[in-house]
Formats: C-alpha cells, sequence, structure tokens
C-alpha cells in the first residue's frame, strides 16, 4: 500500500486491516483487507468493492455490527462500503455506494474520508475539496441508516447535515465545522476517535509562511460539545 492502514476492531474483538492498494492509475488501485488466523498467520484479501479507490488510506469501523469503509474514488468522491456477516467468511457480500446527497449533490474530499461510530449514527468527516489547494475546511454528514442503499437504490445511506427530528435521520447536504464563527482550515487527512462519549478530531492546520515548512502548520485537537 501506498498509504496506512486504517484499523477497526470487531465486536467480538478481531481486529481487520483495510487499506489501498499500490497500483498508481487512473482507474483505481482498489481496497485491501488483512486479518490474522487463529495460528498467528496473517492473511490478505482483495474486496470487492472499491476498485476505483485512490491510494489514499480508506477509513474503516465496525458500525452496528457490520465492516463499514469509506474511501476516495479517483475523481474525489466519497464511497461507504460494507460487508454483510463476517469479513473473514470468503463468501461474505460486500455492498456499496456513492455518497450523494441535496438534489444529487456528488460529495467529495482533496484527501480521504473518517469514519465515526457515534451514539445513534454514523458520521463522515473530510476535508473539503474546495479547488484543489492545500488549504480545505473541515466537512460532516451524518446517517442513522448507512446501509438502505441495499433495499433502496435512490435513498443512498441517507446521509447529510440536517436533523429531522427523532427517526427522522438526516437530510441535506455536507456541512461546515465553525468554531466561535469561524471555519478552521485543514491542510492534511483528519483523525478521529471518542472520548467520554465525545468524537474528537486531529488534523493539521495552516499558518502564514512560504513553502511547506512543516513550521507553517500546527496539529490542531477540535472536540465535539453537542
Amino acid at each position: 500500500s501506498y498509504s496506512a492502514p486504517a484499523v477497526a476492531v470487531s465486536p467480538e474483538g478481531k481486529s481487520v486491516l483495510v487499506f489501498s492498494g499500490y497500483d498508481q492509475n487512473s482507474s483505481g488501485s482498489g481496497l485491501w483487507m488483512a486479518y490474522q488466523q487463529a495460528d498467528g498467520t496473517w492473511t490478505q484479501t482483495n474486496l470487492s468493492v472499491g476498485s476505483n479507490a485512490t491510494t489514499l488510506s480508506p477509513s474503516a469501523v465496525f458500525y452496528e455490527g457490520k465492516l463499514t469503509i469509506a474511501y476516495t474514488d479517483v475523481n474525489g468522491n466519497l464511497h461507504i462500503g460494507w460487508c454483510e456477516g463476517d469479513p473473514q467468511d470468503a463468501n461474505a457480500i460486500w455492498s456499496s455506494y456513492q455518497v450523494v446527497t441535496g438534489s444529487n449533490t456528488d460529495e467529495s474530499s482533496q484527501w480521504n474520508p473518517t469514519l465515526v461510530a457515534e451514539t445513534g449514527r454514523l458520521a463522515l468527516y473530510f476535508p473539503s475539496n474546495a479547488g484543489k489547494t492545500k488549504v480545505q475546511t473541515i466537512r460532516y454528514l451524518y446517517s442513522t441508516d448507512p446501509f438502505n442503499a441495499k433495499t433502496n437504490a435512490n435513498a443512498n445511506g441517507n446521509w447529510g447535515s440536517s436533523f429531522n427530528g427523532p427517526g427522522q435521520g438526516y437530510s441535506g447536504v455536507s456541512g461546515t465545522i465553525s468554531v466561535n464563527n469561524d471555519q478552521p482550515n485543514v491542510t492534511s487527512p483528519i483523525a478521529a476517535t471518542t472520548f467520554q462519549g465525545r468524537t474528537v478530531l486531529a488534523f493539521r492546520s495552516d499558518d502564514s509562511g512560504l513553502g511547506s515548512d512543516i513550521n507553517n502548520g500546527h496539529i490542531q485537537l477540535l472536540t465535539q460539545v453537542a
């Protein structure tokens, strides 16, 4: 792989690595998965979804007991994939779809997205894709039923940034994170975890200066307050 793998731990305590392939071509590098056998050896397999994935790192979590991944395709568009059943089973079924919101808006990112299993919903955080510059803002989407695309092709996971009310999920295009009426700049992919029931995001910011000097960017932490 050209980039770091994503690690997901199942409810049963099994660790799974998900990573992009190493072929840099216009059609995509594909996605791969690795897991440890009972005897300690590791097995690697090519996933049936994500053939159009870039070499950027995918994101992976277990949500409602299913291994769920998010990745960026060669055009910068975001995709969700998931496994029905045990991902270590060779006969497990994978499904995927492109994340489209609002009135047919293709959600996209300059880099790779990050999934977080939050209370009662699956969250997707990602750098914007504004002009393909090094400085982007942080976008977000939520879904309470990200797997419904399998039975309703028009639903497409019901991703959105606006809460419709209890039991009604989310709708609308992705939103932009704002802190004290200011939108933080991001110049890197976003790392995320949960701590004491709140999501914490970590990323590199952008400060004034010339060139790509690492001193011109600081590591920032954002903590969810609501």
